[in-house]
């Protein structure tokens, strides 16, 4: 159990990490002028949207871990592979930042928690095997409407730049308003 313990205290540490430097990455206004006031919240409004989808993403590892007894090998490895494509969010998260509106940092933005989702599903596929809980199966289906959801929004912010942040924003926040949310 211990060993257990420390694999949950380096992810909730690593996420932490991440939810600092992304904050670290929102423009302070210069001024109080409109044009330093909007750049500002652009960069609060991008780092709120990282900030949901990291949260979002660990309750997601929370509950996958909360039952789990047995670690194996490939569980380390495959958190270790979801921990490092998290922490690639921040990087994607300050170039669009940088650069608002321009359509391939978003791309690849949504890219990055297109590839965390795909490492999540994964990890569910690895702790099922272990654990056989059949809460697992509806939860593979629930991350499958999650992989084909981001797909869509990195294809629609392919035309329509900025798009990405918002409908990643709307559905988390939404889902959260309207569901009773259990831990």
């Amino acid at each position: 159990m211990i060993i257990m313990d420390r694999l949950k205290a380096l992810s909730d540490g690593i996420i932490s990490i991440v939810l600092t430097i992304m904050l670290l990455n929102v423009e302070l206004p210069t001024s109080y002028l409109v044009h330093d006031l909007k750049i500002f919240l652009i960069s609060f409004f991008i780092y709120l949207t990282s900030f949901t989808v990291i949260m979002v993403f660990w309750k997601e590892h929370y509950f996958l871990f909360k039952e789990m007894k047995v670690l194996t090998n490939d569980l380390i490895w495959y958190n270790g592979l979801f921990l490092f494509f998290l922490s690639c969010i921040p990087i994607f998260t300050k170039w669009v930042i940088k650069v608002p509106f321009d359509k391939y940092p978003e791309l690849l933005y949504g890219t990055s928690i297109l590839i965390s989702t795909i490492i999540l599903k994964l990890l569910v596929i690895k702790v099922y095997k272990i654990s056989k809980n059949q809460e697992l199966i509806f939860y593979e289906k629930k991350i499958n409407f999650l992989i084909i959801r981001y797909c869509f929004i990195i294809i629609i912010g392919f035309f329509i730049p900025f798009s990405v942040f918002l409908l990643i924003l709307i559905f988390p926040v939404l889902v959260y308003l309207f569901k009773k949310v259990k831990l």
